[in-house]
């Protein structure tokens, strides 16, 4: 389940909550930029809950929505001479809760 809601993501993307045929795709998009933000930071979602005063952190709510934007709007397909970066602004949001040594050393 994502912590940022389908609803929130068509507003980002200014989609009308009446047209639902790429809903589908745009929670898929929402689960894989929560997961891979999830384990950007090498923590568990519950962990971060914690850090963010037992809700998920508004810093990582909006870089799961920014990433989620970024995956509907650009094509995954990339070769050697059309690339998508992920934008700047989503390592910078997501920086703070990266955990940079495991628990077992």
């Amino acid at each position: 389940m994502a912590e940022v809601s389908l609803a929130l993501l068509k507003k980002e993307l200014r989609l009308q909550s009446k047209f639902t045929d790429q809903d589908e795709i745009l929670t898929l998009d929402l689960e894989a930029a929560e997961d891979a933000i999830v384990r950007w930071c090498n923590r568990d979602i519950e962990e971060l809950k914690f850090m963010g005063g037992g809700v998920f952190p508004a810093q990582l709510k909006k870089a799961e929505l920014a990433l989620a934007k970024h995956m509907f709007t650009h094509d995954m397909v990339a070769d050697e001479r059309s690339l998508n970066a992920t934008p700047y602004g989503i390592s910078t949001l997501v920086k703070p809760f990266v955990k940079l040594v495991s628990d077992e050393d």
